[in-house]
């Protein structure tokens, strides 16, 4: 771990120089107490630079990816060379197309498939001094929706009482 992402020398991670869409993976650790996100910003010689402030986010407090107070698995995810398992999918948004390696006996022909596009499907605004008031919704269902937040350039930097670190924090290291 540096600074500003990983490095790596053994030959078996060589092929993530080569990733087609670098910039669209993503770095996911499951620790003892947190679960973390942070994105990767490029990859090449053997370097993994992340997208900030993510990275420095996930990277100081307790239980974070570069002292764990376990450890656990880490991941990088999200990219369409890692598809090789029944099951799993890649979205890539560049074109729109959507990858996804049918589970066995399945068949694409009637499969029913669907990609969420927004992460909010309503927003109710108002202040302290003119609340939304009188508001009520009958018989709606929301499904298929998404939450790309860990995507973002905050990540996703989990404590263990469900609050995370957004925006850019000034972190004082002490060993």
């Amino acid at each position: 771990m540096t600074t500003s992402g990983y490095t790596f020398t053994n030959s078996a991670l060589s092929y993530l120089n080569s990733l087609a869409n670098p910039g669209r993976t993503e770095i996911h650790s499951v620790a003892s107490w947190t679960d973390r996100y942070s994105p990767v910003s490029g990859i090449s010689n053997g370097t993994m630079t992340m997208t900030q402030p993510a990275w420095t986010n996930n990277t100081f407090g307790w239980d974070t990816l570069e002292h764990p107070l376990r450890s656990g698995p880490l991941y990088i995810e999200n990219a369409y060379e890692f598809l090789d398992t029944a099951g799993e999918w890649y979205l890539d948004t560049n074109t729109g197309t959507l990858y996804y390696k049918p589970l066995p006996g399945q068949s694409m022909s009637t499969a029913d498939v669907e990609v969420p596009k927004l992460q909010s499907l309503i927003d109710v605004g108002g202040s302290y001094a003119s609340p939304a008031t009188h508001i009520t919704f009958a018989g709606l269902q929301f499904s298929g929706t998404s939450w790309l937040g860990p995507s973002g350039s905050n990540g996703y930097a989990a404590q263990q009482t469900g609050t995370y670190l957004a925006g850019d924090w000034s972190a004082r290291r002490t060993g």
